[in-house]
This record gives C-alpha cells, structure tokens and sequence, in this order.
C-alpha cells in the first residue's frame, strides 16, 4: 500500500487477529513499527495480551510510491519513474538505519 494512511479492511483485521494469535507461541522483548495506522492496528491484537516493549518508528514504514500508492504490486514493479516517490536505494538505506538502532542483546 505504501504510506498512505489507510485503514485496514475487516478482512485484513481478522487476519491480523489470526496472525497474532500464532506469534502468542513466541516470547518478545521488542516489538517496533511504523506509525501507519494500519500497523498500529495489525499490532493491536498482540500487544493487548503481550508485555513487551513497544517501539513506533516510521524507519520501517513501507516504501513511498507517491501517485502509485495503493496499486497492486504487480503494476509497480514496471514502474521505473515514481515522480517523487522514494527511490530504491534510499528506501533500502532508510530501512538499513533503521535496523542500526534496534537494540540488539548478544
């Protein structure tokens, strides 16, 4: 979808539902998101029943695709001039920093 700040549909809601129910098997530290509401609300399910920390960093928001946000992902990838979308690389950097200042316990 991009960065357009859209909902999430009733389906995609059930989905996140089922999708958190089955993280529920796994202890987390950490969980980190973008500021989307469609993340906050993909992430909902989970965090009212999980104690961990909860981190909204827009480092991990999808790529920008400006005018062809929304489209399926077959019609972006021929798409090679994104008229002010965000370029690959700065993309693929943005999401690099942003795994940089994950706290990492090793």
């Amino acid at each position: 979808m991009g960065q357009s700040d859209i909902e999430l549909s009733e389906e995609e809601v059930q989905v996140a539902a089922e999708v958190m129910h089955a993280l529920n098997r796994f202890s987390f530290d950490l969980v980190v998101c973008s500021s989307l509401r469609r993340c906050l609300a993909t992430m909902a399910p989970f965090r009212a029943v999980n104690d961990c920390d909860f981190k909204i960093d827009d480092g991990w928001a999808e790529r920008s695709w400006n005018i062809y946000e929304c489209l399926p992902k077959s019609r972006r990838s021929t798409i090679t001039d994104l008229e002010g979308g965000e370029a690959e690389e700065a993309f693929r950097e943005r999401v690099l920093q942003a795994l940089q200042v994950l706290p990492i316990d090793g």
